[in-house]
């Protein structure tokens, strides 16, 4: 009841579902169909799980202003973890909290204004395109 996931498979990826999700599954940007590939936004999470050849997919990624994740696949549960905690990581700012601590400003008083922008999970949509094991294990911790 936090936050929806969603399995769509690329027959059905011309739905409107990619422009929704915060974060984006797949094994290979190369195998989005080019329309699809068009609709991803910059400020989305683009994982690629596995791909093999993760030359074609950053030169696709640089070609379309996206930041891509490559995630080698050799341990599913391992990779399910770490993905779902960069997402919270991101959606929470942990990373600026973090930089933040370790500043010569120290945590008091000027740790406020660094939560702002801190997002929930209720409501968001995760998308995961494929069906690798990794991803069946992100689909049941998220």
């Amino acid at each position: 009841g936090v936050a929806g996931v969603e399995y769509v498979p690329l027959s059905r990826i011309a739905d409107g579902k990619i422009e929704s999700a915060t974060a984006v599954l797949l094994h290979s940007l190369a195998y989005l169909p080019r329309a699809a590939q068009r609709r991803l936004r910059p400020h989305q999470l683009i994982l690629c799980l596995g791909s093999a050849d993760r030359a074609v997919d950053s030169t696709l990624a640089a070609d379309l202003g996206l930041r891509l994740v490559h995630v080698d696949t050799s341990r599913a549960e391992e990779i399910a973890d770490t993905v779902m905690a960069l997402i919270l990581g991101l959606l929470r700012r942990t990373h600026l909290l973090s930089r933040h601590a370790l500043s010569a400003s120290g945590w008091l008083g000027s740790l406020q204004p660094l939560c702002r922008g801190m997002r929930r999970c209720r409501g968001m949509v995760l998308g995961i395109v494929g069906r690798s094991v990794s991803a069946r294990y992100l689909a049941s911790r998220s």
